[in-house]
């Protein structure tokens, strides 16, 4: 892995966790707040990605991944684990940045050992579809695994999410940064996938990048300015990016696959299926909102009332 590629990736990944723990110190004049905030967030977003890529670009193997993954979960969990109850000063702030870190190397090493089982490029245009399909179900359906964990417990949701900051007015009337959204790995961990048998099967590489990095800054602006907006029963704090990650690579190398008659039939049911899974995420989400809202149990320092004709 010593070749440019990676040795960008790293100072990408650096350069990032240096950021991490200089910007929270920041203090920004008020007139500054708008512009960083959209400075910050597009850095945040477009830097991942170029990492990826360019680590996308080495002769990976199964060794190599696997190292990948062992040195980013000891990074992640060590540091998520030493962390934990601390509050305030220079230390939480140093592990969580080499949390993010950590994180950023085991998604890298889990991509590299799920490209090297595409051995067919024409095997991505179904594995996108269903992906985009399942992520839409698993983002948009409340009672999903996910959901779940974001509504229940969402201090171990956001230990293992690649925060992305934001800026931020505070009451003093001047400017600090914030966590602004939260991405989850297996947003990192499939578009490294895709980005690795782009390059494995010699596809439309930079075509791709050049594409995919304004589209996820956009979507994911999307959630940082409107976030709090719903259209019917989606909300706009909650899209599922492997929708626009999978849309991407499909549109972009449409014209790198070649498939027979069984592999379009088959492709045909997996968006069928992928199609059901979404609708299904968007009924239940629709369900859910038309629920009423359980009535409130009574306090327990004040006696509950007796309903008429009960024994006193």
């Amino acid at each position: 892995m010593k070749s440019n590629g990676f040795r960008i990736f790293l100072f990408i990944v650096t350069a990032l966790f240096l950021l991490r723990i200089l910007m929270p110190s920041l203090s920004v004049p008020l007139g500054l707040v708008a512009p960083l905030a959209i400075g910050v967030g597009i850095l945040f977003i477009a830097g991942p990605i170029l990492g990826l890529f360019l680590a996308s670009k080495e002769p990976w193997d199964a060794v190599r991944s696997l190292s990948m993954i062992f040195a980013g979960l000891v990074l992640h969990a060590g540091s998520v684990a030493l962390g934990r109850g601390l509050k305030g000063g220079f230390l939480p702030t140093l592990l969580d940045a080499t949390a993010q870190t950590g994180l950023l190397f085991w998604c890298c090493g889990l991509g590299a050992l799920l490209a090297l089982l595409i051995k067919d490029k024409n095997i991505m245009v179904p594995l996108a579809v269903f992906l985009a399909g399942f992520d839409a179900f698993l983002i948009f359906s409340p009672e999903s695994l996910p959901r779940k964990i974001m509504a229940s417990a969402p201090k171990a949701f956001e230990a293992v999410a690649a925060k992305v900051p934001t800026v931020v007015q505070t009451t003093q009337g001047t400017g600090q940064v914030a966590v602004g959204a939260y991405v989850g790995p297996a947003d990192f961990i499939f578009l490294t996938m895709f980005f690795m048998a782009i390059f494995k099967f010699k596809m439309k590489t930079q075509q791709t990048l050049a594409v995919m990095i304004p589209v996820l800054v956009a979507y994911m602006f999307t959630v940082l300015v409107f976030g709090g907006v719903n259209i019917g029963p989606i909300s706009l704090a909650q899209l599922p990016a492997l929708v626009p990650i999978g849309l991407t690579v499909l549109l972009v190398n449409a014209s790198e696959f070649k498939m027979k008659t069984d592999e379009k039939v088959a492709t045909l049911v997996v968006a069928l299926i992928a199609v059901g899974l979404a609708w299904l995420g968007i009924r239940n989400a629709q369900t859910a909102r038309l629920q009423p809202a359980p009535p409130a149990e009574p306090s327990k320092s004040v006696p509950a009332p007796k309903p008429e004709g009960s024994a006193r």
